[in-house]
């Protein structure tokens, strides 16, 4: 017990630990400024880059002395700074030579693209990678929104005229903001495409790893069978959510588990965790340990590679190969030093990962996890050896769900209350059917006379796990909707959550009960106070009015008094 209780010990934050850290955050806030800066000229950035290099070159090789102790500190923020600003201009499309609205002024232009994504059932759409044009021709980039009047095919190179117009912003205030979300994915422009204004010239075979996807989804439906099931295990363990049906996704959302039907962080911790507990005992032997590091970084990318190298599981595997790389270095190496070298990799690669949900969603959650886990655990610590193993997850699920609650609130707008009852429902399971549906896999492959046996118990278990999660979502208040965020609210949240974080650590356990009762008695009447509605008269008109964080419905009278 001794050494459980010293292995869960609360961290020190140490910032002389986090030199990542330190660069981390002026990149993050100059990827920042430079996505809200328009026409922000690019030399700009290059320039001040330019001196803060050279400054830090200067001041690195000399003594410096104690009145300009300072001095070497701002040159590095001014540099990565700036280089935050120089890679989000970089990075955006429409800033090219070659993006293709530069030749959209030609008259009667024929495009060529490649079909990347597909989606919309009622109202196709897809995305297209523009790769030049004719007339004459010319090489182009960029990518382009259409909506098809019949729904194409990924991979389709397609030969079409298209009058592009930006993507529009939201015209209900408080409404999704599509135009913010496409910008964040590189598109900028739209066209509606008419019968007979493409024509398709190729077909591009689909990726290896898409394909190998796709087997793997036929396999486990054949044996399955039952959709609420296959479609559970698929999007658990493949990532695949096109036929997750909508009353599975409402069952998962209300009871705060959704982030088990997408392979994520939590999917590549489990195997993390999975890896190195086999491994442990291999990693007191010297000669073994390079094998054990070397085996965990396989198996994980190995999982990666299994559930077709999307964007979320290559981040996850990013993160922990990072975290992996911290532990084998054997030094006292902060575990935030090293989420945030594999968030600054990731960010020189996409810097508009920044903004990404997922992205968000992932780094708070285990840096809640990390932070909230150990205080949560060391509340009450129990004597029995199930009871300290639920108590754990519950602390797990509560720092994860504290750290990412201002992210939830403002994407969802919702709040499940049992969250922490569905995280020792799923949390638990996952692992299993992670291994599971492996198990189905190589038994396809290796030994299909005994393919039924893990199917069984991976149906049998899906199936318990959903019918627990349906009898949550109908406990009463089961779930807070109509929840509205507004930024500066994300803000707060944030701020009150890494005070009491501080609090907490330091053992001020009267102020971490005065800050908890604040954050969730006064936080939330200040945060989603609504403004009064004023009873409707005779003859008033309706009017709509904006406010910070949704829409307000009031009455306007037909005949103002002068």
């Amino acid at each position: 017990m001794k050494r459980r209780n010293e292995e869960r010990a609360p961290r020190e934050f140490s910032w002389k630990e986090m030199p990542m850290l330190r660069l981390l955050l002026p990149l993050m806030v100059g990827i920042a400024t430079g996505v809200s800066l328009k026409g922000f000229p690019l030399w700009i950035a290059g320039a001040v880059m330019a001196a803060g290099l050279v400054a830090c070159t200067i001041l690195s090789r000399r003594k410096i002395p104690y009145s300009l102790r300072h001095v070497y500190a701002i040159s590095c923020l001014c540099f990565w700074l700036f280089a935050g600003v120089w890679l989000s201009k970089q990075y955006l499309a429409t800033g090219r030579d070659d993006y293709f609205m530069n030749l959209a002024e030609k008259e009667d232009v024929v495009w060529i693209g490649q079909v990347t994504e597909t989606g919309g059932s009622a109202f196709p759409r897809a995305t297209i990678k523009i790769q030049g044009c004719f007339s004459p021709f010319s090489r182009a980039s960029g990518k382009a929104l259409v909506y098809p009047a019949t729904p194409l095919e990924k991979g389709q190179i397609l030969l079409f005229r298209a009058n592009f117009r930006e993507v529009p912003a939201p015209k209900n205030p408080g409404g999704f903001d599509n135009k913010r979300y496409r910008f964040f994915q590189n598109i900028h422009h739209q066209a509606y495409l008419k019968e007979g204004d493409w024509e398709v010239i190729d077909q591009v075979a689909p990726h290896f790893l898409e394909r190998w996807r796709d087997k793997q989804v036929q396999i486990w439906k054949e044996n399955l069978k039952d959709t609420s099931v296959y479609s559970v295990a698929t999007a658990m363990v493949l990532g695949y959510t096109a036929e997750l049906p909508d009353e599975v996704r409402d069952t998962y959302a209300q009871t705060g588990a959704t982030h088990v039907l997408s392979v994520s962080g939590l999917h590549v911790g489990l195997i993390y965790l999975l890896l190195t507990s086999l491994l442990r005992r291999w990693q007191s032997v010297k000669a073994l340990r390079k094998l054990n590091f070397v085996l965990c970084l396989l198996g994980i990318w190995a999982f990666a590679i299994l559930t077709g190298a999307g964007p979320a599981v290559l981040r996850a595997a990013v993160m922990f190969s990072f975290v992996l790389v911290g532990k084998q270095m054997r030094r006292r190496i902060s575990i935030f030093n090293s989420l945030a070298a594999s968030a600054f990799f990731l960010l020189w690669i996409n810097p508009f990962w920044l903004f990404h949900i997922g992205f968000q969603l992932s780094y708070t959650a285990l840096a809640g996890i990390v932070v909230f886990q150990p205080l949560f655990y060391h509340l009450w610590i129990p004597s029995n050896t199930w009871l300290d193993k639920i108590w754990n997850l519950t602390a797990v699920s509560l720092g994860a769900q504290l750290a990412t609650l201002p992210l939830t609130l403002h994407y969802f707008h919702q709040f499940p209350m049992y969250f922490w009852l569905s995280g020792l429902v799923v949390v638990p399971a996952s692992p299993f059917i992670i291994v599971l549906g492996i198990l189905v896999t190589l038994a396809h492959y290796i030994l299909p006379g005994w393919i039924w046996v893990p199917s069984f118990l991976l149906k049998e278990l899906i199936r318990l796990m959903n019918l627990v999660l349906e009898w949550i979502q109908d406990m009463p208040f089961s779930v807070v909707e109509n929840l509205f965020l507004p930024k500066t609210g994300i803000i707060l949240l944030f701020i009150a959550v890494l005070i009491l974080a501080w609090v907490w650590e330091q053992r001020r356990r009267p102020a971490v009960l005065l800050l908890l009762s604040i954050k969730w008695r006064r936080g939330f009447q200040v945060l989603f106070r609504s403004p009064r509605i004023p009873q409707r008269g005779a003859g008033d008109l309706p009017c709509i009015r904006r406010y910070p964080g949704g829409l307000l419905l009031s009455w306007k009278p037909a005949h103002p008094e002068k």
